[in-house]
């Protein structure tokens, strides 16, 4: 294994494990985005959103065998 793989695989393994700790931060807070004013998040009615998140969290329990 080279240098660069080593490097391109850690860079992938860091991006994911981020993107896990955002998903349990939106899940423990209900908040999505860097911050209040930039949401970074499309336009939707709240109960949409909420009823996706449900959704999601559903299937991931699924998956995992909760």
């Amino acid at each position: 294994m080279t240098l660069h793989q080593s490097l391109v695989h850690l860079v992938g393994e860091t991006c994911r494990y981020a993107g896990h700790a955002d998903i349990v931060g939106e899940l423990i807070d209900g908040a999505v985005g860097p911050r209040e004013q930039n949401k970074n998040m499309p336009p939707g009615h709240q109960s949409w959103w909420d009823d996706y998140r449900g959704r999601v969290g559903h299937a991931a329990g699924q998956a995992g065998g909760v």
